[in-house]
């Protein structure tokens, strides 16, 4: 986590809050942005689509960008410049992941907060409210989504996120191996 916050710091003068659970469990993840000065947002743990929406309201984002804890390589320039196509070309969501291109682990998504609450309203699956954007990909004619490619072709077969010990191994060789950025 400290590694996503720092890279996501690289962005810009953007404010970040790690939107986590109100679970006993994660309370580690709120003193650690505790200790580190980042805003920290406790919502429900197992419907993440109305954590995000609360939090978005919480702080008053028109627009946010989601970031998963589990992305330690995220490329922090798509971060700004994804905003920026947010806002002036007033989309519900801009991503790089419909279809994938970049591995795994580097996907970024901004979301528009307004139509994010309208789906937090509809019947949705545990899936879609896991998933935040899975609905909008589903019902992508009813929504204005640009989709990113990345510039080196499709590299979506590597895999850089962590989601167990055999990742955070792969992830540490590459910080210790390779140069800081």
């Amino acid at each position: 986590l400290g590694r996503v916050i720092e890279r996501v710091k690289c962005a810009g003068d953007y404010k970040i809050v790690v939107a986590t659970s109100t679970n006993k469990e994660d309370r580690k993840i709120v003193n650690y942005c505790k200790d580190i000065n980042i805003d920290c947002f406790c919502g429900n743990l197992n419907n993440v689509l109305k954590r995000a929406v609360d939090c978005a309201n919480y702080y008053g984002f028109k627009r946010f960008a989601r970031i998963c804890g589990d992305r330690p390589l995220l490329d922090y320039s798509l971060i700004h410049k994804y905003i920026n196509i947010h806002k002036s070309e007033n989309l519900h969501l801009v991503t790089n992941t419909f279809p994938p291109t970049y591995p795994q682990g580097m996907s970024t998504e901004v979301i528009s907060t307004k139509a994010l609450s309208k789906i937090n309203y509809f019947p949705l699956n545990q899936y879609q409210r896991e998933n935040i954007t899975s609905y909008f990909y589903r019902n992508s004619n009813d929504y204005r989504i640009k989709n990113l490619k990345c510039e080196n072709g499709n590299l979506s077969k590597y895999k850089f996120s962590v989601d167990n010990n055999e990742d955070l191994k792969k992830i540490n060789w590459i910080y210790e191996n390779l140069n800081e950025n």
